[in-house]
């Protein structure tokens, strides 16, 4: 028995040296996860800009729909956003928060009396919603502060 003895001693110290993980074995498991955390932050950060876009146009339409409200009752657009409130817009909404630096949304009314107006905000990304807006990239009139050539500028006009 005690050559049996020893053999399974022998088994049970290699068994315990070979459950722990080595320091090489732990740096390349950080290594990975680093690496992957990297990639999903950097996928991410792009998607935060898409989403920000996606408001900007969704808040485009709401305040178009109010404008278009207050047309068919006053004939007329109104002067400012402001005069959407209450009764046709609960708040007049604000472009989200971005390196863009945009704290409203552009409206120009024109015409005598307001029967035409322009909406405007500047776009994060590309965004194939641009192909359906009214400015055919040529800035809709609004003044350009030099920042990009009007490419990403996404307007509305009356329906």
């Amino acid at each position: 028995h005690s050559w049996y003895n020893k053999g399974v001693k022998r088994e049970q110290d290699n068994s315990s040296n070979n459950r722990a993980f080595t320091l090489v074995e732990l740096m390349v498991v950080i290594a990975i996860i680093a690496i992957l955390t990297g990639i999903t932050v950097t996928s991410l950060s792009g998607s935060k800009s898409k989403a920000r876009d996606a408001k900007r146009i969704s808040d485009l339409g709401h305040i178009q729909l109010s404008l278009e409200l207050s047309f068919d009752k006053n004939k007329q657009y109104p002067s400012t956003l402001d005069g959407l409130r209450p009764t046709y817009i609960t708040t007049v909404p604000t472009p989200p928060s971005s390196q863009l630096n945009q704290s409203s949304y552009d409206y120009s009314p024109t015409g005598s009396p307001l029967n035409d107006y322009v909406l405007h905000i500047e776009l994060e990304n590309y965004s194939e919603m641009l192909k359906d807006d009214i400015d055919d990239d040529s800035n809709c009139g609004v003044a350009n502060n030099g920042e990009n050539d009007g490419e990403r500028d996404y307007c509305l006009g009356p329906k």
